[in-house]
């Protein structure tokens, strides 16, 4: 198991803290230095065996726990929020480190995290679970594409959420009425009539003129944020709710100033209906 607070003995080096679930199960010396320096290598501290825990690094640190952790072969490795001690940068370099190393093992991981984020970054399967019970089980794109429920829509990532009044078969989809008044065009089918509409973010497109887009509305940009790269809108839609959509930021292009009167519209693919 890999603890949230690494729980190294401090009064070991870092071989010896590696190296101890070998030495209480009497695994014999040549055995242990060979997994010794493999597991060294594994986790990039060549050079710092000798070295105690007060001497790393927050990074340097989870990677001794992980090497602990994994040294005898477990066939399963708990991991609970082992990042979550971490500041954002060194969260980020950690989790590519968790990924390389779970390759280079070969275990099951199951990693426990509250960070969608991260979940999303590093697993291969990911369960979304509500009040004890599993809702959703699926890779991070499959459960953010395909949300089965309002709850893992809204789990995973940003989600706008439209309550709908009424289903109106059109086509190869339907058309719903929103409970501001709007009539939407979703191409997906719904199992049932207890669902909403749900449309990401970055679905969205952003005009100060009307759109050619399978759904419009129209709506005023109540507030803009940038981050690194993207700009995040949050736009009121008339007699509706509030928004929330991101758009890649163009050098030197100025974002749409808070209080315009804006058009925001998106396909009909992207309009997901999902259960309540």
């Amino acid at each position: 198991m890999v603890f949230q607070g690494y729980s190294l003995f401090p009064h070991m080096t870092v071989a010896e803290n590696i190296s101890f679930p070998l030495r209480v199960r009497n695994v014999p010396k040549p055995e242990i230095a060979t997994r010794l320096k493999r597991m060294i290598d594994l986790v990039r501290l060549s050079g710092m065996a000798d070295r105690y825990p007060a001497a790393l690094s927050g990074g340097q640190q989870q990677r001794v726990a992980l090497a602990r952790a994994a040294i005898y072969n477990p066939l399963l490795l708990l991991m609970d929020e082992p990042l979550s001690a971490l500041d954002k940068n060194l969260r980020d370099e950690m989790q590519y480190e968790i990924k390389q190393f779970h390759q280079a093992v070969g275990s099951t991981f199951l990693y426990v995290t509250h960070d969608q984020g991260e979940a999303a970054s590093l697993a291969d399967r990911i369960a979304i679970m509500r009040d004890g019970r599993i809702e959703q089980i699926g890779g991070a794109r499959e459960l953010y594409e395909m949300p089965s429920s309002r709850f893992v829509a809204s789990f995973l990532g940003h989600a706008n959420i439209f309550e709908i009044t009424d289903l109106i078969p059109k086509g190869n989809g339907v058309d719903v009425r929103t409970s501001f008044g709007a009539i939407l065009h979703s191409s997906q089918v719904p199992g049932s009539a207890n669902v909403c509409a749900c449309v990401r973010p970055e679905a969205m497109s952003i005009a100060t003129t009307t759109l050619t887009t399978d759904n419009t509305v129209a709506g005023v940009v109540e507030d803009i944020t940038f981050i690194t790269g993207s700009t995040r809108y949050k736009v009121r839609v008339e007699n509706g709710p509030q928004v929330h959509l991101v758009q890649p930021t163009t050098r030197l292009l100025e974002a749409i100033a808070v209080g315009r009167r804006v058009h925001l519209g998106w396909s009909a693919s992207d309009m997901l209906l999902v259960r309540n």
